[in-house]
């Protein structure tokens, strides 16, 4: 778990640094990809766009990032939450050969 909750933190730090300086914006970042993407203000006015990131706090957008660590890490990779950026693919690649790594460390110390 310790594991799980710096990867999801790294992956979670990368995207969130680009929504807010990077040039990957938009389509490219999985914290502001999602099609109900639409404000109702209360007082009856017109809709309007927001940035999704805008509406959970951030722990809720952490437990999204656990979520993509412990798909990558089990091999089920639902394909739901993905690297949307250079840097995060470089991440998810970093990430899958670690996993690799252990899971051969593990499967050595068993035999």
């Amino acid at each position: 778990m310790f594991i799980v909750f710096w990867l999801s933190s790294i992956f979670f730090a990368i995207d969130y640094h680009y929504y807010q300086h990077g040039p990957y914006q938009g389509t490219y970042n999985w914290l502001t990809f999602e099609p109900c993407t639409i404000a109702y203000p209360i007082d009856g006015s017109d809709p309007f766009p927001i940035d999704v990131i805008q509406t959970y706090p951030w722990y809720v957008w952490l437990n999204y990032a656990a979520y993509w660590c412990l798909q990558t890490i089990s091999t089920v990779g639902y394909g739901d939450i993905t690297p949307r950026n250079p840097t995060s693919v470089a991440f998810t690649n970093f990430t899958i050969l670690i996993v690799m790594f252990f899971f051969v460390f593990f499967i050595n110390s068993i035999i």
